[in-house]
């Protein structure tokens, strides 16, 4: 009877190995190739080019469905209606518990903020800035982003160059060549994944694309600061655009028993209002 070393002669097993690791080596190198290969100048002009258009596409939205905030009160299952116009600038967002008890009511009406909260029972008046709405919403956003979030799709920071080091990804550069916005594409839509602000420190990430009447929305947008400290999660279940909405729509009526009270900026409180 034969040995086993006769029947398969170890130069040939040896050789099979080599080739199966030589094969692997290869697509090694070329996944990683492909992964690292900046993208062609005409395509990125052609995806900013669609990042600016849908910009344009929207003056208007109403949308409900579901938001998760985490360490804050609200839990995954609480309802969202939000209301949203371009020019003038308002937003409405209004959080409900599921079985419909109001949780907070939140208002921007252009450089101001207004926020009811029905646990404690205030209403917060204020200068509408980044912090003053992070006491209420994770991450320090702007006006630029708010849109983006609750319109569910990306804007463009105003640049003066772009780079693209690897595949599927666009930075926005300013005069001295710092990063202002990094933007990560989907391979095969072309459609915006995540979007990273340096300065800000937050990443916005969009899933689930929807596209109606050639506007395109995520239905999933995710609003997470880089230091794992809080994130929101918007699910849109309802999306409308660019249908007329009444500007009386955007008011906050302060129920009799609550009080009123000022945000305070510099110090990240809120403190009773003087008025």
């Amino acid at each position: 009877m034969r040995s086993c070393d006769q029947m398969f002669p170890s130069h040939h097993s040896s050789s099979v190995l080599l080739s199966l690791l030589t094969f692997l080596l290869l697509v090694s190198l070329s996944n990683c190739a492909t992964i690292y290969k900046p993208m062609a100048g005409e395509d990125v002009e052609v995806i900013l080019s669609g990042i600016q258009d849908q910009e344009r596409k929207v003056s208007a939205f109403y949308t409900s469905g579901g938001l998760s905030l985490q360490d804050r009160e609200w839990d995954s299952d609480s309802h969202v209606l939000i209301v949203g116009n371009r020019d003038p600038f308002k937003i409405k967002v209004e959080v409900t518990h599921p079985w419909g008890r109001p949780i907070v009511h939140i208002l921007i009406d252009e450089g101001n903020l207004q926020v009811l909260s029905f646990p404690d029972k205030k209403l917060y008046l204020g200068a509408f800035t980044p912090e003053a709405l992070s006491k209420f919403l994770p991450g320090e956003l702007d006006a630029l982003v708010v849109w983006a979030v609750l319109r569910g799709y990306p804007h463009l920071l105003p640049y003066h160059g772009i780079r693209s080091i690897k595949a599927n990804q666009i930075r926005l550069l300013d005069e001295e060549g710092k990063v202002l916005e990094i933007i990560d594409i989907y391979p095969g839509s072309k459609l915006p994944r995540m979007v990273f602000f340096p300065e800000k420190n937050i990443v916005l990430e969009f899933s689930d694309f929807q596209e109606f009447d050639g506007i395109h929305y995520a239905r999933k947008v995710k609003v997470e600061d880089m230091e794992g400290k809080s994130h929101l999660i918007l699910r849109k279940k309802k999306m409308v655009f660019n249908k007329s909405i009444p500007m009386e729509v955007f008011h906050l009526e302060k129920p009799p028993s609550f009080g009123t009270y000022e945000l305070e900026g510099n110090s990240g409180q809120a403190g009773p209002s003087h008025q």
